[in-house]
């Protein structure tokens, strides 16, 4: 289980600083990372009442989790994400819950 995570998170860390622009692809992958821009700048309040603003973590990887309560899948992963930002938030990741309901 802990092999999952660790492939579920190296994914999203990856596909994060792909789109950030942080991490160029070499070889023939090097057209389609030289077209991607700079994800959208979006700001959410959280738990705890601060402001989360995407534009403060410019430079660094954010994974963006959307999930529901209602979504047993969402629950299960949920414990994985938090271990992953524990284990990473020292070189710059940032996980970020989104719950829609």
């Amino acid at each position: 289980m802990k092999l999952h995570w660790a492939a579920v998170g190296a994914a999203g860390v990856l596909v994060g600083a792909l789109v950030t622009g942080a991490v160029p692809l070499p070889g023939p992958f090097a057209d389609e990372t030289a077209s991607l821009q700079t994800a959208p700048d979006f700001r959410l309040n959280t738990l705890s009442g601060d402001v989360f603003r995407l534009s403060d973590h410019r430079g660094e990887v954010v994974v963006v989790n959307v999930w529901a309560t209602w979504c047993a899948p969402c629950r299960v992963e949920m414990p994985g994400f938090v271990d992953l930002q524990r284990e990473y938030r020292d070189e710059g990741v940032q996980f970020v819950g989104i719950a829609v309901d």
